[in-house]
């Protein structure tokens, strides 16, 4: 459990050093709703980006990194930040491979 933690904490981290280098800015790390928690919150200009971060090891069942009641908890947190700000938002899955590039994936918000 406790390696797991800190290879999430890890790979949360390299997502962050990635867009704010790309000169996001970090406004909320792990935000926890009553809906679910969002690992990490961006804005740049008036976009708002979202981002679930997930470690892997490799590329085999990328899609089935988040779970189908995972994905409907993470819109419903979406529709929550829609609601309230008059911003462009998306909501994304960060695939973090322990050496290589990380791969952004949109999740779609139509469930």
């Amino acid at each position: 459990m406790y390696f797991e933690h800190v290879k999430g904490l890890n790979s949360e981290h390299k997502v962050i050093r990635h867009l704010q280098n790309q000169g996001w800015k970090l406004l909320q790390h792990r935000f926890k709703t009553k809906l679910a928690e969002i690992d990490l919150i961006f804005q740049k200009n008036n976009e708002l980006r979202m981002v679930e971060v997930k470690s892997v090891a490799n590329w085999d069942f990328v899609s089935y990194r988040v779970s189908r009641s995972q994905k409907q908890r993470l819109i419903r947190v979406y529709h929550y930040f829609q609601r309230r700000y008059a911003l462009d938002i998306s909501l994304e899955l960060a695939l973090v491979p322990a050496d290589g590039d990380i791969l952004f994936i949109e999740i779609e918000n139509d469930c």
